[in-house]
């Protein structure tokens, strides 16, 4: 099986899941069209947003790919030409399997989920990063993809008959880095990490405001914020915490959850109960929104005998969930199912 997974290097995982697929005997790449702010591994890249040189050879990656590859994955609702789609109809019409693999805003309608849920990033996005081309890749996977993923089952209300694909991890990566985090500390304070792609969707300014109130209480906390770095060295700091908050609002736990939770750390994430059975009884997160996180805190801090006992069971979690090989393996099912 030939496999491209492109062209958004959505948090790393065309990488890590490609890799994983070329692990299993697969002939499997990922490919980007624009560089990822946190510096995401990725095996083939190309900058259209250069203009010039980079928009001609993205256009001979295409007829590249078209005869090196037989599966398409497709990130974020869009394909090798971007969010236009243009080529999907030709890849089609070649006999080419295409899977779309939706991530967030990318699909998620923000009036039904204002409209229906007490808590939600969308009540709080402004303004909306919901993508422009929402409607069109929707219709588009609808009509021409042998299957859709998406990578949280909340969206799955917006996309019928989607796959939960759950977010692949590379757990090798993450404990060599972890192995060589110092985490030497100077005094007894309780280290909360917190990392926000967008304050506003995580909910950051509760967690802040809950922060502060637990150490007018006299607590010995700290809130750090790990924003604007690259993914390495976000991960370096993430591993020093004791504590890691995802986020509050949005209702399902993503990367930064999975990857803190492979590291043995207490994750602390805002989980909608209508939710729960996607996971069974495995989910090893305390769940907490803007409105209870401070509660949840506190309850966490008073009890760092529970911290361990989260940890190993994170770690458990991942493995059954979300290490590389077992999503791999998932995705490959899939594109059998589908003649490929």
């Amino acid at each position: 099986m030939k496999i491209l997974h492109a062209p958004v290097n959505i948090g790393g995982m065309p990488y890590v899941l490609a890799k994983a697929q070329r692990d299993k005997g697969c002939h499997a790449a990922s490919y980007s069209i624009s560089p990822s702010a946190f510096q995401y591994d990725i095996d083939i890249q190309c900058d259209v947003t250069r203009g010039g040189r980079e928009r001609i050879k993205a256009v001979f990656n295409i007829f590249k790919f078209v005869t090196e590859f037989d599966v398409f994955h497709f990130y974020y609702g869009n394909s090798l030409t971007g969010s236009n789609l243009y080529d999907i109809r030709l890849l089609k019409r070649l006999g080419k399997k295409i899977f779309f693999y939706f991530c967030g805003c990318d699909i998620r309608d923000s009036k039904e989920i204002i409209a229906k849920y007490e808590f939600s990033a969308c009540k709080h996005c402004w303004p909306m990063r919901c993508s422009s081309n929402r409607d069109r890749a929707y219709s588009t996977a609808m009509k021409f993809a042998d299957a859709i993923f998406v990578s949280t089952p909340d969206l799955i209300e917006f996309v019928p008959g989607a796959f939960w694909l759950p977010p692949p991890v590379s757990l090798e990566t993450l404990d060599n880095l972890a192995s060589k985090v110092d985490h030497a500390r100077g005094d007894d304070t309780i280290i909360v990490a917190h990392a926000p792609t967008s304050r506003m969707i995580k909910g950051s300014d509760y967690l802040i405001d809950a922060i502060d109130k637990l150490k007018e209480e006299g607590f010995p906390i700290e809130l750090r914020l790990i924003e604007n770095m690259p993914h390495a060295q976000a991960l370096r700091e993430y591993a020093k915490a004791d504590i890691v908050v995802d986020q509050l609002l949005i209702g399902w736990y993503g990367l930064l959850s999975i990857e803190m939770m492979a590291l043995g750390k207490p994750v602390i994430c805002y989980i909608r109960e209508d939710l729960r059975h996607f996971v069974a009884d495995d989910l090893p997160l305390l769940s907490a929104d803007i409105v209870n996180v401070k509660d949840v805190l506190k309850t966490l801090v008073l009890d760092r005998a529970a911290w361990e006992k989260y940890g190993a069971r994170g770690r458990e979690f991942v493995n059954k969930y979300h290490s590389a090989a077992v999503v791999a393996e998932k995705a490959l099912e899939i594109y059998r199912q589908c003649g490929s």
